[in-house]
């Protein structure tokens, strides 16, 4: 308050009281001015000018003390933790909305503020405040402008990547059984989780809805790679919808296959007991060791077609058709293994 003139010291004032003191000396009594319409009127908007100029400096005192409160707040933003939150799950595209409509508040309220007005006897002045507090606003702003295309390519590139690994396994022939099996499976997986695809597909193009609504610059290959999404995921669709639609075709195909599987392992015990009826297992002058060998090679290959009976088995159930018994397989082994062990003895 030192530093301010004090009122009386003003000249303009100095000139005003000498000159109505002068007129007093001249036309009489002080009290007959004080008295006037005209002093009345000038007692009147005194007033009322020092009433509207406290009303404003309340008012500026309020938008002080919240502009100066979401400062605080703002300059509390953690980009580290909003992108964690997002990976937990905890924070989504409505609470990014929310923030940049704030943020986005604050700043119009901070830029619309007048920079300098008289308010009948004070006068403001709003520069420095602005100056003060916008960055702030700003700041985050800033921060979420540079986070969401970050997100938004990370969740597409992620997504994508399932979408053609899944198209391409989709659109593959499979070759065998074993082939048809695995392409089944997969098949079914991708159906279970459609419904998640297609949540996923929504919400990788609500990422980019978000960013043209707010005019966030993004990448220029990012902004083309993802205008390929949709061409993208039509076709996954579709290969998924061409597996499911032919998938009755293809089994009944590969149980062919099958039943051609079953003929061959009839074929082969066929040939291993034709082996087991060799006249040298009989006869008990022959080669031990060339017999032996002959009886190992034939346990052997009862043990393959044993697999392969169990495998074909497996697969029947499974494409629900007719489970070969393979009985002539248990007969077989019982013979092979029962003249191995007469030479080996064991």
């Amino acid at each position: 308050m030192s530093s301010v003139q004090r009122l009386i010291a003003h000249p303009d004032l100095r000139g005003f009281v000498e000159s109505v003191t002068d007129a007093e000396a001249a036309d009489g009594d002080l009290s007959d001015l004080m008295s006037s319409e005209r002093h009345v009127e000038l007692v009147s908007l005194l007033k009322e000018s020092i009433s509207v100029a406290f009303e404003a400096a309340e008012d500026y005192k309020d938008y002080f003390n919240e502009s100066r409160e979401f400062c605080r707040i703002d300059s509390m933003l953690d980009v580290a933790e909003m992108r964690a939150s997002v990976e937990r799950g905890d924070r989504g595209l409505d609470e990014f909305r929310e923030d940049l409509d704030l943020y986005i508040d604050q700043t119009k309220q901070l830029d619309s503020l007048v920079e300098s007005a008289n308010m009948g006897i004070l006068s403001i002045n709003t520069k420095a405040l602005r100056a003060l507090f916008l960055p702030f606003p700003k700041q985050c702003m800033d921060n979420i402008f540079n986070l969401l295309p970050q997100l938004a390519s990370e969740r597409y590139q992620n997504f994508i990547n399932e979408v053609h690994d899944a198209t391409a396994k989709l659109s593959s022939s499979p070759c065998s059984v074993e082939e048809f099996v695995a392409y089944i499976e997969f098949m079914e997986s991708c159906l279970a989780k459609r419904s998640d695809f297609d949540d996923e597909f929504m919400l990788v193009t609500a990422y980019y809805e978000l960013i043209e609504e707010y005019h966030i610059q993004v990448p220029d290959i990012d902004h083309a790679a993802f205008k390929t999404l949709p061409t993208d995921f039509n076709a996954y669709k579709g290969s998924l919808d061409f597996a499911e639609g032919s998938h009755e075709e293809r089994e009944m195909k590969f149980s062919s296959d099958l039943e051609r599987e079953v003929e061959g392992v009839g074929k082969e015990v066929a040939d291993i007991r034709v082996l087991a009826g060799h006249e040298m297992i009989l006869d008990g002058s022959a080669k031990s060791s060339e017999v032996i060998e002959l009886t190992t090679r034939l346990v052997s290959k009862v043990e393959e077609q044993k697999a392969q009976a169990k495998r074909i088995q497996k697969y029947q159930r499974l494409f629900k058709v007719f489970e070969t018994s393979f009985e002539d397989i248990d007969e077989c082994s019982e013979e092979v293994t029962l003249k191995h062990t007469l030479w080996t003895g064991s």
